[in-house]
């Protein structure tokens, strides 16, 4: 990596700036051990925070910033779901109130626009669950569908609940909770812990909303297995079924070629030889085919 191309903002000016930050200036943020944090080209889904003297590092989710005291650094990764963070977040640069804590209310704003993009990601998924339910209750579903979809819905849960892990333990830390404020201000101690409060409240409520979806899934899950079960089941009494007539058919011919040998047994010069073997072999054929079906729905 020999730089990050980044999105700047600062109290400087109420606006965004492109800029790239090469490994120099990375250093001064960041050890290697801590490179992934901010680096897009990982692609873990855990999220982190590491608060360190003169910055934070912050990842939640696809959002990865460094955040100075007057300074925010956001990492840009130019996907459809960033532009839409980036938007609200330029908004929010042009409304902030100087009378505020910077990097705090940022954070804040960050925390804002991961909660409300999961929260999107959840209401979009509801309909399309419901409608695969639905299918599977009718028997007329896709199993592909419906897999792609069940696998969807477990990594947003895992993705807020590490969001919510992440979180409760800032939570349970009240010395990094005076670290956010760099300057170790008491009087912002309680805003901050209840703002980190209000998150993990937040995370929890969409973690309870996708454990409730998962549920309904999982049910969905059990009727697709039965129905599997009485397809294969079905498939497997077709294929005794097959193999009983071949047996049968076998035992007919075998017949046949019995009196296909070039041997002598009287019966070349009958007209009638021909009808009544042909006649035979269909007569064993089909009491082959009645016998084994019978002792095959006997002992089933």
């Amino acid at each position: 990596m020999d730089y990050l191309e980044v999105l700047e903002l600062s109290t400087m000016s109420k606006s965004i700036s492109s800029k790239l930050l090469s490994i120099n200036e990375l250093k001064t943020y960041i050890n290697n051990r801590e490179l992934y944090i901010i680096d897009s080209k990982y692609s873990f889904d855990i999220s982190s925070i590491i608060i360190k003297k003169k910055c934070i590092l912050l990842k939640l989710d696809f959002i990865r910033a460094i955040v100075e005291e007057n300074k925010i650094f956001i990492i840009d990764i130019k996907t459809d779901d960033f532009m839409v963070v980036k938007d609200n977040i330029k908004l929010s640069l042009e409304n902030y109130d100087e009378t505020k804590t910077f990097h705090l209310f940022f954070i804040d704003i960050l925390y804002t626009e991961i909660s409300n993009y999961f929260e999107k990601i959840i209401s979009n998924i509801t309909p399309q669950i419901s409608n695969s339910i639905e299918l599977i209750k009718n028997g007329n579903y896709v199993y592909k569908d419906f897999i792609l979809l069940q696998s969807k819905l477990l990594t947003i849960e895992y993705k807020i609940k590490e969001l919510k892990t992440m979180t409760e333990e800032l939570l349970n830390n009240k010395d990094e909770i005076k670290e956010l404020n760099f300057k170790n201000n008491i009087d912002l101690f309680d805003t901050t812990e209840e703002m980190i409060e209000n998150y993990y409240l937040k995370f929890q409520d969409l973690l309870n909303d996708v454990g409730r979806l998962t549920r309904e899934m999982d049910n969905a899950q059990k009727i697709v297995n039965i129905d599997l079960a009485k397809k294969r089941n079905n498939y497997a009494i077709f294929s005794i079924y097959i193999s009983i007539t071949s047996l049968s058919v076998s035992i007919g011919s075998f017949i046949g070629s019995m009196f296909g040998m070039n041997l002598s047994n009287k019966m070349e010069s009958s007209n009638l030889a021909f009808i009544l073997v042909f006649i035979f072999s269909l007569v064993v054929i089909f009491f082959g085919v009645k016998l084994q079906n019978y002792f095959f729905i006997k002992f089933q």
